[in-house]
């Protein structure tokens, strides 16, 4: 009898000192960490609290009572309530730490500068180049004066025309001073030029900040573009967001799309305009769209591969067969390098690397940038459901981490936080969907430089998308 009580004792100290102590601390900590995250609506954090009350106050309950099998119900129950809120702390901190991360503080930018010469020049480091020497520079923007700093004290002179420099400098030791998406653009745009040609014989980092966007509003327009390796925009998708109305517009709008570009006087591919700078393209097409751009999204497409594996592939749904003319390759055009991938109309899975060759490609459709413009769409809206069905609640922490490479924006935490809330609260929104589309024909690109493809906006259509844009930001 003695053995008994004393067996039941023992049970209640471990539940009394240890467990229920643990529980109640770790549930004040959940309640404390849902709190700071503001996602969860009032009425699951309610219903939660409740439920969890509750156990506690059986779990003490039960201590109570002189029953070995009670007072196994009561540590069992104390015990769960303690995993399920460590659990939940771990995952509750891991995303509050993301969306800190992601939409709060400045916004740190880095560019990637080069020193080029041709080949052919014996100079091969910056530490070889005699100090009068002449270095032509391109478009380098707000930090012209750090990037002269951080090269050396040479004759500085403003090249306007980019191609001046690679069709007279192939046998000259001449020197070019250029942020890196616009030297790899060169060789992207104009077949005559070789990049064997010329060698980097010195490269740098420039970081900037900015601060952020902090502005909260019912009603916004989200800018969001997809970059290549070489920097160019490959999707250009702006979002219609309508808290009021529970209303997104998604406008899809051509790569070479053609419009005047903003502080310029000549009109540019909206691809091609990712040379400038993101703020010019976003100034562009609110300016053409006559509405207000309040943030951007930059995804970088390449870490797509990262992404969509850690979720463990998604489906891809599409309403033809094809096979792509890109190959799955990372960091070059060359696609003589890998396989291509097949896709069978219907759905099919896919991995990393087959979902990024999917989204590049153009060739094989007779629709062209216009059928890619869907496929990627189809791509992105998969990847937010795989996420939110909860299929990646194992490996939840590196899937969050590999969005870190993914995106850049402006958006401030406020504004995620109390959509993801309001889409948790009330479901979903209505959907609704349009192209800004054109005639294809030939222009002058790259700042009236360059000819070559481009779409000229149909001016009826694009009267029809102004209109439709309007509608849904002025719904109640």
């Amino acid at each position: 009898m003695n053995d008994f009580g004393s067996d039941i004792m023992n049970k209640r100290n471990i539940i009394n000192y240890i467990v229920l102590p643990l529980t109640i601390f770790s549930f004040i900590m959940l309640l404390f960490y849902i709190n700071r995250l503001n996602v969860i609506p009032l009425r699951y954090c309610y219903i939660f609290t409740f439920l969890e009350f509750f156990l506690i106050l059986f779990a003490l309950i039960f201590n109570k009572i002189n029953s070995k099998i009670i007072n196994f119900i009561s540590l069992f129950i104390a015990v769960v309530v303690l995993l399920i809120n460590s659990f939940g702390i771990y995952y509750v901190r891991h995303l509050d730490k993301f969306l800190d991360n992601g939409f709060t503080g400045d916004i740190i930018r880095s560019s990637t500068y080069y020193l080029v010469t041709s080949k052919n020049n014996n100079i091969n480091n910056i530490e070889d180049v005699a100090t009068n020497s002449t270095v032509y520079y391109y478009n380098l923007g707000n930090n012209k004066d750090e990037a002269f700093s951080k090269t050396g004290n040479y004759n500085y002179v403003l090249l306007e025309d980019l191609n001046l420099f690679f069709v007279g400098s192939i046998n000259k030791d001449e020197y070019l001073l250029v942020e890196k998406n616009n030297y790899n653009l060169v060789f992207s745009e104009v077949d005559a030029y070789d990049q064997n040609n010329f060698k980097i014989i010195y490269e740098f980092d420039i970081k900037t900040s900015s601060k952020r966007n902090e502005e909260v509003k019912d009603v916004y327009n989200v800018l969001i573009v997809g970059k290549d390796f070489g920097g160019r925009n490959d999707l250009t998708l702006l979002v219609t967001i309508n808290t009021k109305s529970r209303k997104v517009l998604f406008t899809s709008i051509h790569r070479d799309y053609y419009i005047p570009t903003y502080g310029t006087p000549y009109n540019d591919t909206i691809s091609l305009m990712a040379s400038l700078g993101d703020d010019v393209v976003q100034k562009s097409i609110g300016q053409y769209f006559d509405i207000t751009i309040d943030y951007m999204i930059t995804v970088y497409t390449d870490n797509l591969v990262d992404i969509v594996d850690k979720i463990g592939g998604i489906e891809f749904c599409s309403n033809q067969a094809f096979t792509t003319t890109h190959a799955k390759v990372l960091g070059t055009y060359d696609d003589s390098k890998g396989e291509k991938v097949h896709i069978k109309k219907g759905c099919q899975h896919l991995n990393g690397i087959e979902t990024l060759t999917v989204a590049r490609e153009r060739k094989a459709f007779y629709r062209s940038d216009r059928q890619r413009q869907e496929n990627c769409r189809k791509i992105l809206m998969s990847i937010l459901r795989k996420i939110l069905n909860g299929s990646t609640l194992l490996n939840y922490t590196s899937v969050l981490d590999s969005f870190n490479g993914l995106y850049q924006t402006d958006m401030n935490r406020t504004v995620v936080t109390t959509l993801i809330r309001d889409l948790l609260s009330d479901g979903e929104y209505e959907v609704l969907e349009q192209l800004a589309d054109g005639y294809n024909t030939m222009g002058r690109r790259q700042q009236n430089k360059w000819p070559g493809y481009v779409t000229y906006p149909d001016e009826n259509l694009t009267k029809q998308i102004k209109a439709k844009i309007k509608q849904v930001m002025e719904e109640e």
